[in-house]
């Protein structure tokens, strides 16, 4: 059976979930499986500096985000700082690099940019022969996903199209962001709702907080509670335990349920008309695969707005940039229930719960 090793980065939870997704497919087909933080043999400032910034940096920044992101996008890979920041991590990262040459697996999926940038540099030089694959996690792929002589999974045509523009010799299969065999045969509604003990008729609205509950969420949920339609609403509060203590304090007249942390989000998500939160490339592709329509609030500059893009090309989502804008737009499509219907269709049909499976398939067929 081959040996397959998965590298991710915790920078954001994306990127590990595409990891255990496309672990937990290759171990039902009996293969032998390691999944790896790329940084765990890093050096621990260096690991410290690359997730702790990041994540403060959209948390408290996220204007000088979407600077970074769109000159990055827009460098020249071959310019002075590009491949001095290129030489520089794949420095940080070569205690993974000899670790993998010494053992070396018979495949290596990423599902980040870093560990991909760091083997494409070994493979170059001819010190990395294993076939090595990049999923991208996202609608639309940045510059520094791209490397000559990889291989690479994405999610639509459109990024298919950005691969093969910039590097024209590299396959590119286009299989979806890999997600949870969970969300291939979820509950049926009906069942999904009683559950979590939620009525089975009349709208849900599920509000999203990742599995950190991050967000104003309370104050979003009682205005939603306070709309004429009268939805039931979901909130995912995740492990924040002082959002859940707001929550419980709110007049739901028991058309609120709380959900924290769990490892089955298909479940509320089944349960839902409408999810509204962060337009991350996971979240976006668990609902798509579910048929649910996401209203993306306030999208990150950045992977987040494409992300967002997608779903409006699509007619699968919406946009808002502030709470009167989701207001606004649940209001009108719980008018609208026809419109609702659409973007849950459209949704749908987006759809890939079989990614994982997909790219796997591509994968056995590249191997000797």
């Amino acid at each position: 059976m081959p040996r397959l090793v998965i590298l991710s980065v915790a920078a954001g939870a994306g990127h590990v979930r595409a990891g255990e997704a496309l672990a937990e497919a290759a171990r039902e087909r009996g293969w032998v499986v390691d999944h790896q933080d790329a940084l765990a043999d890093a050096p621990r400032w260096f690991v410290r500096a690359y997730i702790d910034g990041y994540l403060a940096l959209i948390e408290r920044s996220p204007a000088l985000w979407g600077c970074l992101f769109r000159s990055t996008d827009d460098a020249d890979p071959q310019a002075r700082g590009q491949r001095l920041r290129r030489w520089f991590e794949e420095h940080c990262l070569n205690r993974l690099v000899r670790r993998l040459e010494e053992d070396p697996p018979d495949a290596v999926i990423c599902t980040h940019f870093l560990p991909a940038q760091v083997l494409a540099a070994r493979q170059a030089t001819g010190r990395w022969p294993c076939p090595t694959w990049v999923s991208v996690t996202d609608y639309g792929v940045h510059a520094l996903w791209r490397h000559p002589g990889l291989r690479y999974a994405v999610a639509d045509a459109a990024s298919a199209w950005n691969v093969r523009e910039h590097l024209p010799q590299v396959p590119v299969e286009v299989t979806g962001i890999p997600i949870s065999r969970a969300f291939r045969n979820p509950p049926e509604r009906t069942a999904a709702r009683q559950r979590l003990g939620l009525a089975p008729a009349g709208p849900v609205l599920l509000l999203l907080g990742g599995g950190l509950g991050i967000g104003d969420l309370d104050q979003l949920a009682a205005r939603l509670l306070a709309l004429p339609q009268k939805p039931q609403v979901v909130v995912m509060s995740g492990r924040n335990e002082a959002l859940r203590d707001r929550l419980l304090a709110l007049p739901g007249d028991g058309r609120l349920e709380i959900v924290p942390y769990t490892k089955e989000p298909e479940v509320p998500m089944a349960a839902a008309d409408l999810a509204i939160g962060k337009s991350g490339g996971l979240t976006t592709a668990e609902c798509l695969a579910l048929g649910l329509p996401l209203l993306a609030a306030s999208p990150l500059p950045g992977q987040e707005e494409r992300n967002a893009s997608h779903l409006l090309e699509h007619g699968a989502g919406l946009l808002a940039f502030d709470a009167a804008g989701v207001l606004g737009r649940v209001s009108g499509l719980l008018d609208d229930p026809r419109r609702l219907e659409t973007l849950a269709d459209n949704a749908r049909r987006l759809g890939r719960p079989r990614a994982a499976d997909d790219l796997l398939d591509a994968l056995a067929a590249d191997l000797p």
